[in-house]
């Protein structure tokens, strides 16, 4: 592929996702194009003219994408979703990272358990280091769209 796509592009994809939405990369192009789950399940199961009667200009050029991606499967990559990213486990591992071992264990016992997410950012924001983990983790999506860009053989520009 000549196309190269933008890791800061990537990064913030993914950094967008959310419940049943999903995001794709056109190989062609190097533009990246997001829609809802259930978008490509209508363009997987129904007629093109059946999906499209009755709707609007902006909800038929959301499913004429989904039907590109679905009739055109090599032109497009899914990005990492959220599930492949494991933002718990970056959590753990900035914790694991705190030089204060008593800010160490405070962290790693906040990270446990239900509302683990509230408290993590809580006490990260009492303890001054809220911008040390926004850096740490917005390079570990820079390492996870690197790692993707390279599993799929994908030229890709900083």
């Amino acid at each position: 592929m000549s196309t190269s796509v933008s890791i800061k592009d990537i990064v913030e994809e993914m950094d967008m996702q959310m419940e049943e939405y999903l995001a794709f990369l056109n190989v062609n192009t190097g533009r990246i194009v997001s829609l809802f789950e259930e978008d490509l399940h209508t363009a997987e199961e129904e007629e093109p003219m059946d999906a499209m009667e009755g709707l609007q200009d902006w909800e038929k050029d959301v499913l004429k994408l989904a039907y590109d991606i679905v009739d055109h499967p090599m032109k497009y990559k899914q990005l990492p979703s959220k599930y492949e990213i494991h933002e718990y486990e970056m959590i753990e591992e900035f914790c694991l990272n705190i030089q204060d071992p008593d800010a160490r264990e405070n962290l790693l016992i906040l990270i446990k358990g239900r509302g683990a997410f509230r408290r993590f950012k809580d006490r990260i924001n009492e303890l001054g280091i809220e911008e040390e983990w926004y850096t740490f983790r917005e390079e570990q999506y820079r390492k996870i769209a690197v790692e993707w860009c390279e599993a799929n053989q994908l030229s890709y520009t900083e």
